[in-house]
């Protein structure tokens, strides 16, 4: 299922091993992936590199990523609850509301689910908790070393799979011996990636909420000096001022024009 997926945990606990496993299933069945800034995917069969996708890519909704999965690793570096509001967060909760259309997945990685931007905590669709079994009371009573086994714990956030909330979705075991060489996971993730700074050229729809002037007004902006004397304002006159005001012509402009047709006289 394309979907939002989160994977939390302790440092160490096996995140990004378990969101490498299931991108790598989808690879598998046919699947696409993409992966943002640091965080190094390869393919299951050919062992190419996944393309990274561009921050533009995402937020335009491209339809080259339909089906596709985006993964995201350390999501925090561009999604932050801290930076409540900012034009990152605001995209990216976008995309996450929009996605469906598209069949756009999204999966991604943090130690604590709060540093997460709240939209996007309640558009996830799965959870899944992880765990190094070493720190089990099995591991302890096996003696098995750090990072041989780890545990994965699966919440249906929404109920899609489950038809309850929060329902626990049951548990895995999973060894990543054999995932280790599909991504790079001590990947030093650059901190400026998240500082980058995105300016939107919005298009701008101007609405004119001012009245539209009074003949008394049309009147008094035709008033002026005359070379000719003062000249009584003809109806024809108003009415061809009121509709030049109608069209969108601005009173001094009307003015001016005014004041031209009394000179005529």
């Amino acid at each position: 299922m394309v979907a939002i997926w989160g994977f939390i945990g302790p440092e160490g606990g096996g995140k990004t091993t378990a969101m490498t496993y299931f991108s790598e299933l989808h690879m598998a069945l046919g699947g696409e992936c993409r992966v943002f800034p640091g965080y190094d995917l390869y393919t299951p069969l050919t062992y190419r590199r996944v393309k990274q996708i561009e921050i533009h890519e995402l937020v335009t909704m491209s339809r080259s990523l339909k089906s596709v999965i985006v993964d995201i690793d350390e999501i925090q570096q561009f999604n932050d609850s801290s930076r409540h509001m900012t034009v990152i967060n605001q995209l990216t909760g976008y995309v996450g509301m929009q996605r469906r259309k598209l069949g756009l997945g999204m999966f991604y990685t943090l130690q604590n689910w709060m540093w997460l931007y709240d939209r996007m905590r309640w558009l996830t669709h799965f959870l899944t908790i992880c765990t190094d079994m070493y720190y089990t009371p099995w591991g302890k009573a096996n003696h098995i070393s750090r990072g041989k086994f780890f545990l994965l714990r699966t919440l249906d956030c929404k109920g899609f799979v489950t038809g309850k909330p929060w329902s626990d979705m049951g548990t895995k075991i999973l060894s990543p011996i054999g995932i280790f060489p599909y991504y790079r996971s001590y990947n030093v993730i650059d901190i400026f990636e998240g500082q980058r700074q995105i300016v939107i050229k919005k298009q701008q729809d101007i609405i004119d909420l001012r009245r539209d002037p009074s003949m008394e007004e049309l009147k008094a902006s035709a008033s002026g000096p005359s070379p000719i004397g003062e000249v009584d304002f003809q109806e024809a006159d108003a009415g061809l001022l009121t509709s030049l005001a109608e069209k969108g012509l601005d009173i001094a402009t009307v003015g001016r024009v005014g004041r031209r047709l009394k000179k005529e006289v």
